[in-house]
């Protein structure tokens, strides 16, 4: 059958027959008989979760209760810093490819964002 103990379904009506089955032929009798079933899979829907994920998003159940990690291993500080200064750049360069600002008054601005 390919499937664990809890998955095996026996008939309660026929248990006495069932007992008396010896042989892996009588067993197999009994699954085609239909007094031996595999039970079918339960749903293990992921509705829950994506209504909690939704609620996450939304800022619901992130209060300090619910944290496990530093505020460090949450949202790495290195990280955040970083793309401050790479966004800043990027901003910077942009500015100076559409001519609203010299490249001379520019370059000292994105050594200073890095």
């Amino acid at each position: 059958m390919k499937c664990g103990r809890k998955k095996v379904w026996l008939d309660p009506n026929e248990a006495s027959e069932i007992s008396n089955a010896n042989s892996r032929q009588n067993i197999k009798k009994l699954i085609k008989d239909g007094l031996i079933i595999k039970k079918p899979q339960t749903v293990h829907s992921r509705a829950r979760c994506r209504k909690n994920r939704e609620a996450r998003r939304m800022g619901r159940h992130t209060g300090t209760g619910k944290r496990k990690g530093t505020a460090n291993a949450r949202m790495p500080r290195r990280l955040s810093g970083c793309g401050g200064c790479v966004s800043c750049g990027d901003f910077l360069r942009s500015t100076a490819k559409i001519r609203k600002s010299t490249s001379t008054c520019i370059t000292p601005c994105i050594c200073r964002a890095r």
